[in-house]
């Protein structure tokens, strides 16, 4: 007999439908997933979009975490697309930022484009990952180019010096 199992595609697992009963209304999908161990997902008890989940950051978490922070949207400025080596110096000069968005967006670099803020918001894989996040390793691969975003957390961001910690398994 194939056991039925109700589908979370946030958390990339599932769990039976008897599981759910368990659950509090008031409890997030997270939490009621994260009570039962056959649900697999590299973010697991963390709802990145639910900052409250969220850890107090520590130094030496990102060593054992499987960088959820990597998964929300990158919001960038010109000098970070010119540092990671996606525009060229001369044209970050010398083009409008419209229209250096404009080939960005037609290459699959980036997603969108904030007029008003003049920031960008980097392209993220199918996954929701980061473009720039090795999938097996879950480690930056333009550490030492990354973002000033990415540089500045967790002490700047959604949830000051909190971040969305999931322990490797």
């Amino acid at each position: 007999m194939v056991e039925q199992r109700i589908e979370n595609p946030r958390v990339g697992g599932s769990i039976p439908p008897q599981a759910t009963k368990s659950c509090n209304a008031q409890l997030s999908w997270a939490f009621c997933f994260a009570a039962f161990p056959t649900v697999r997902s590299s973010i697991h008890i963390v709802d990145v979009d639910r900052t409250e989940t969220w850890t107090r950051y520590r130094a030496g978490m990102c060593d054992t975490c499987v960088a959820n922070c990597c998964t929300m949207p990158l919001e960038v400025r010109l000098p970070d697309l010119v540092r990671l080596g996606v525009v060229d110096p001369f044209e970050a000069l010398h083009e409008a930022p419209k229209q250096i968005a404009k080939r960005l967006e037609k290459a699959g670099l980036i997603d969108h484009f904030n007029f008003k803020r003049e920031v960008f918001t980097i392209a993220r894989r199918a996954s929701g990952d980061c473009h720039f996040l090795d999938a097996k390793t879950r480690r930056c691969t333009v550490y030492e180019q990354r973002p000033e975003t990415c540089r500045k957390h967790p002490q700047v961001g959604p949830r000051p010096h909190h971040c969305p910690y999931g322990a490797k398994r």
